[in-house]
């Protein structure tokens, strides 16, 4: 099984703990599952609380679900899922998204939770226009003989306005078209193969017929949930009963209680850096090189039995801006290099295997370093983010470059096919803004065990995965049964897999352990382990497994 750590733009995060959000799961133990009770929806005031669940509801159709659920936090959502399918989560600037597939791939889902910039836009609306969109951009129909369109081959079957769902109230419709290649790409995004037609087993391919079905949630006046269905034509009749018996299994937190969680936990972050001081944030720079090792745990426990993934250097000081590219020489500064700040690097290598067992060979290893300087007094920062992918043949190198100067931000991706210049917004002053500096992120956790307050704590920061700014969340305690320990849960976003980090006192580094969602909601999957490590333990060790360093 191969690690598949090459997505170009979450290459970028290689030198962060953001690491495990782009490793797949590589070890897993199944879950049982059970089907649902039949149970009626009642109401459920306890939906608005982070742990609840959705009411078993089954919608009368028979569907067996499992008993694991998907969780948007970004917008609340909590939703059963059919037993057998495969599920993912991830982010973006202003949306977050889920895919679920299928085991036999006769159907597939992709729920999206775009915001509006339109006042007052309802759920008819929204349905109206999205309606008009399918069907414009679904195969046209030319005449014969003047090659003129004269219509489109998208059109509507069905649609319900007044759904009243546990959810709320929804919109749902159904479109029948043909397969375009667009189409056809979407469907192999979740699998990486073509999704299928029922029966044959046959690949749908472009021209076959095909039934996109789309329910509409509104939690917020400015936000919408998409629940968007795919599925063969043959099999819409079948493919339709888990997809509307999972919908009606969701439910959405109460959007107040979200807005305020959120509030809360970004001013508990902007009054800890009140009272943080220039020379607070020197101390926690000022430390000696640290070395860290990446792992999966084998199951002896010996670290000879453990699958190793990856190491990193880390440096932090007080240095010049110019050392942003550690390649130049200092005597060639320029001015505005040679401007004091606070420097922190990481270099980091990742390996990504073949195969699993005694005979897995190197496929490819991606070489990572990260620079990061910020003035001590928040108002200027810089960065650089390269990337090097080296496979036996070729190697493919990525670089971010980013600055801030109060609020006004630049960030540049080069070394892709959808290279670019970007102008992150920074909503309000950088005081109230909640936001944290690239280097801050790296430091952060230190900051929280020095002032000692366990508490949770939310901080807007550019995210290199997502390639936008996005709502960081940090929960800080002491655990009851390990006296003097920290323990640090931190979500690059709102649905990020969680990293777990324990440090002690000092807030030295324990360990690190990066928590991964399975392909399917019933698989558990072992968490890599970041662990601190000194350099000749780190290279006794992999050379005595044949892994390369130089």
């Amino acid at each position: 099984m191969s690690y598949n750590l090459t997505p170009p733009l979450l290459a970028l995060a290689l030198t962060t703990s953001a690491w495990g959000q782009v490793m797949p799961a590589n070890t897993n133990r199944p879950k049982e599952t059970k089907p649902a009770s039949a149970k009626a929806p009642e109401s459920n005031p306890a939906a608005n609380s982070e742990s609840a669940k959705p009411d078993p509801v089954v919608a009368n159709l028979g569907v067996e679900f499992s008993d694991t659920y998907l969780k948007i936090d970004s917008v609340g959502l909590l939703m059963r899922l059919p037993v057998g399918v495969r599920s993912e989560l991830g982010t973006g600037a202003d949306i977050s998204a889920a895919t679920i597939a299928s085991e036999d791939r006769t159907w597939m889902v992709q729920i999206e939770s775009p915001r509006t910039s339109r006042v007052g836009v309802n759920l008819k609306e929204a349905a109206d226009a999205l309606i008009e969109q399918l069907i414009a951009a679904s195969p046209a129909i030319v005449d014969s003989k003047d090659k003129q369109v004269v219509g489109f081959r998208g059109k509507l079957i069905e649609r319900q306005d007044n759904l009243i769902l546990p959810g709320g109230n929804a919109v749902r419709f159904y479109i029948e078209s043909q397969v375009t290649d667009v189409e056809d790409a979407i469907a192999k995004k979740v699998t990486d193969e073509a999704m299928h037609e029922p029966e044959t087993g046959k690949q749908y391919s472009e021209g076959s017929v095909i039934v996109r079905g789309f329910t509409l949630f509104q939690p917020s006046p400015e936000r919408f949930v998409i629940i968007d269905f795919r599925t063969p034509g043959k099999a819409f009749a079948k493919t339709r009963i888990p997809y509307e018996a999972m919908v009606s299994t969701a439910q959405f937190a109460d959007v107040a209680t979200l807005s305020t969680g959120r509030k809360t936990a970004i001013e508990t972050t902007m009054a800890l850096l009140r009272r943080t001081t220039p020379e607070d944030i020197k101390q926690l720079v000022e430390r000696p090189e640290r070395w860290q090792r990446l792992y999966i745990p084998g199951k002896t426990g010996a670290k000879a039995d453990d699958i190793e993934v990856g190491y990193r250097r880390v440096r932090s000081s007080i240095g010049k801006r110019g050392q942003l590219d550690p390649t130049r020489d200092a005597k060639s500064y320029t001015k505005i290099e040679q401007e004091e700040g606070l420097i922190f690097q990481m270099d980091a290598r990742a390996l990504d295997f073949d195969r699993f067992g005694l005979d897995a060979k190197v496929k490819q290893i991606i070489d990572s370093q990260s620079v990061y300087f910020m003035t001590p007094d928040r108002q200027s920062e810089a960065w650089s983010n390269r990337t090097a992918v080296k496979g036996s043949k070729s190697t493919s190198q990525l670089t971010e470059l980013g600055a801030r100067n109060g609020t006004d931000m630049t960030v540049s991706v080069t070394g892709t096919a959808d290279s670019a210049s970007m102008r992150p917004m920074i909503r309000g002053d950088l005081a109230s803004s909640g936001y944290l500096s690239q280097l801050e992120t790296r430091i952060f956790p230190q900051m929280l065990i020095r002032a000692k307050l366990p508490a949770d704590f939310g901080a807007y920061c550019w995210n290199s995965s997502a390639q936008a700014i996005t709502l960081r969340r940090d929960t800080l305690e002491q655990p009851a049964d390990q006296p003097g320990m920290w323990k640090l849960t931190t979500k690059q976003t709102e649905d990020a897999d969680p990293e777990v980090a324990y440090y002690n006192a000092k807030g030295e580094l324990m360990r690190i352990e990066l928590r991964r969602r399975g392909s399917s909601p019933n698989e558990i999957v072992e968490p890599m382990i970041w662990e601190p490590i000194t350099l000749e333990q780190l290279a006794q060790l992999w050379r005595s497994k044949g892994l390369p360093m130089d």
